[in-house]
């Protein structure tokens, strides 16, 4: 590298960058969900930079291993919440990883991106509750939050059947993914001559309705209460 010129040296990085990435590439895809980590590393002489990281699990026959690559480093041209955002969406098209599968994000030097830097990942990642949303912005209205936990508690109520069904097609379409069996096994209980209760044994699918319908009627009632 020496030797080269300057403009010979980045296209050079820049090929070994789109190499190493495809390879990156097809990690993810074996192992579907990662986690994006970045790192800001402000410098005052030089130009600010952000790393880039990849955590992903793979695992191959019984091992289980959790690994982390380094994608690259990107200059920060801006420290507010929007050129945060716009830095990250740009380099997610580039990188072509779906964004669907990130299932984690963290971020180092958090005095560097702390104060008016943050909330960069509420634009990022926009399918996230619109009350839990508007409680977490400056200069909120009481009554405005106050209609939002309302209408919160009567969409609860009118759609458990729908959230229901959602959360069991996600939750068998992702075991079909992983190869593994949605119901879990059973321990038999002992019979005992002489006992009268012999209550109808529901399915697993049933029982676990049972169970998550107990928990939002739960969260509606606190809802109910608090509010």
């Amino acid at each position: 590298m020496t030797y080269f010129i300057k403009k010979e040296a980045y296209y050079l990085v820049e090929k070994l960058r789109q190499k190493q990435l495809r390879a990156f590439h097809l990690l993810i895809e074996k192992a579907k969900y990662y986690s994006r980590i970045f790192d800001s590393t402000p410098d005052i002489y030089h130009k600010d930079q952000t790393s880039q990281v990849l955590r992903y699990v793979m695992i191959e026959k019984q091992e289980v291993r959790v690994e982390e690559s380094f994608i690259d480093s990107i200059e920060t041209k801006s420290k507010t919440a929007e050129g945060i955002t716009d830095m990250i969406v740009i380099n997610l098209k580039a990188d072509e990883l779906d964004i669907m599968n990130c299932r984690g994000q963290a971020y180092d030097n958090a005095a560097t991106m702390a104060g008016c830097h943050t909330g960069f990942w509420q634009p990022v990642l926009r399918d996230v509750n619109d009350a839990q949303k508007y409680l977490q912005t400056e200069g909120l209205n009481i009554h405005q939050c106050a209609h939002k936990i309302s209408a919160l508690q009567k969409v609860s109520e009118k759609n458990r059947e729908e959230f229901m069904d959602d959360a069991l097609r996600y939750a068998k379409s992702l075991c079909e993914e992983l190869g593994i069996s949605f119901e879990l096994p059973r321990r038999r209980r002992k019979h005992i001559f002489g006992d009268g209760n012999k209550d109808a044994e529901l399915s697993y699918e049933d029982d676990l309705r049972r169970t998550m319908f107990s928990s939002i009627d739960r969260v509606t009632a606190e809802i109910r209460e608090r509010f």
